[in-house]
């Protein structure tokens, strides 16, 4: 599926650790970008948590079905379309519901986030939003995901 101008949570974190990786090359082709990474210093600690804060904001503003009245709220879309933010159409279902994995995924980065530093933000992002989600697609999936119900778009493509 071709999905321009979205965001793909498990392409962003791989990109993350990608350039990592790379940064620390001698390449002498390499990119301005590579050669700019690979003068600095690694992140302090300051840093890192303020990093992982944007990451996670992101990730909860953007991916996160948030409305108090939908039944899927605290679902996390692995797909993320800009030029619809603000609208249902934000949101791209993955290859049949692969979405669940990649918000497990974001499950368990929270409770890693929220041991390593303490900040409530994260613990709240689990209590209040996600767990309650699976919790309800454990017990109820049945309600929540049924053939009368389609968040799908009609349209097996997006090309605009």
């Amino acid at each position: 599926m071709i999905v321009p101008r979205a965001f793909k949570i498990s392409a962003a974190v791989f990109s993350l650790f990608a350039a990592g990786a790379l940064a620390g090359t001698n390449d002498a082709a390499a990119p301005a970008w590579k050669a700019a990474a690979a003068g600095k210093p690694p992140m302090t600690v300051a840093e890192t948590r303020a990093f992982m804060k944007r990451l996670a904001t992101f990730v909860f503003e953007n991916h996160m079905k948030r409305a108090e009245t939908s039944p899927q709220r605290g679902m996390t879309y692995e797909y993320f379309w800009v030029a619809n933010k603000g609208t249902p159409r934000q949101w791209i279902q993955g290859e049949a519901l692969d979405t669940m994995h990649d918000g497990a995924w974001f499950a368990a980065a929270m409770c890693a986030a929220a041991r390593a530093g303490g900040d409530p933000f994260y613990r709240e992002i689990l209590t209040k939003w996600q767990l309650p989600f699976y919790l309800k697609m454990l017990n109820h999936s049945d309600e929540l995901f049924t053939s009368e119900r389609n968040d799908g778009r009609k349209d097996p493509q997006i090309n605009s």
